[in-house]
């Protein structure tokens, strides 16, 4: 299988150009990987942002924004396919009707997916341990404002996307933007994957109460800054405790 795999968000994006197409599957293994991209600025009338034609791979850790499809699946359409489709954030699909994820007589594995700001976000398809605006799905799924922060679609410190994910299809180490993947975001004491293409993880700072209980040794400290991408910095109301 072929497995492309982008560093970073900016790093590496892939842009139409609003010129058709940005990526196409057809008949693809489920061995192949599209894993760490930026996928965006297509325009074409029948899917956008990925087109899986009779294809199995797995779409994981990538943001696919700002498309456009006037007649089906702005972010990813899926005729005849099983593809696997986990941590990926699809949002601003700028279609006349249909703008996330259309499955067309395919039969997606779509999990720990934002998908958000598409119109219709899902047709005739379903997620788990998602957040999808148009139609609430219920159960492990959650339909609430994700709050970007920003244009690589980090999420906010109250998103309700942090820590909301399921750990066990989890199969990278490392999230879009490079940080790990899975972290105690919300600082409660369990690491859960948060839903969508990136960890949530504070600007890259975490606050340090010097005074709050936990390991103090300076391995675990140095370990845990170079984990997760965070500079220390004290602040008297707020405490970060380093896991051992």
């Amino acid at each position: 299988g072929v497995i492309v795999q982008g560093p970073e968000a900016f790093v590496t994006t892939i842009d139409a150009g609003s010129s058709g197409l940005v990526v196409t599957a057809n008949n693809v293994h489920s061995h192949a990987k599209i894993d760490g991209f930026t996928i965006t600025a297509e325009n074409y009338d029948h899917a956008g942002g990925l087109s899986l034609y009779y294809s199995h791979p797995t779409i994981s850790n990538n943001t696919i924004t700002s498309n456009s499809a006037p007649f089906t699946g702005g972010g990813i359409i899926i005729p005849l396919a099983p593809p696997t489709i986990t941590n990926n954030t699809i949002t601003e699909r700028a279609t006349f009707a249909w703008g996330g994820i259309h499955n067309a007589n395919g039969s997606p594995t779509i999990t720990n997916p934002i998908i958000w700001g598409n119109g219709e976000d899902l047709i005739a398809c379903t997620a788990t341990y998602s957040d999808v605006g148009s139609p609430g799905l219920g159960g492990t799924n959650i339909s609430a404002d994700p709050m970007f922060v920003d244009d690589d679609l980090r999420v906010d410190t109250t998103s309700p996307c942090i820590d909301a994910g399921d750990n066990s299809v989890v199969t990278e180490a490392t999230d879009l933007g490079g940080r790990k993947r899975i972290f105690d975001g919300n600082n409660e004491g369990t690491f859960t994957v948060d839903i969508g293409a990136q960890e949530y993880c504070m600007d890259g700072v975490i606050f340090v109460n010097e005074n709050a209980a936990g390991p103090s040794h300076a391995s675990n400290t140095v370990d845990y800054i170079h984990k997760t991408h965070a500079i220390l910095r004290p602040y008297a109301e707020h405490s970060a405790k380093v896991p051992e």
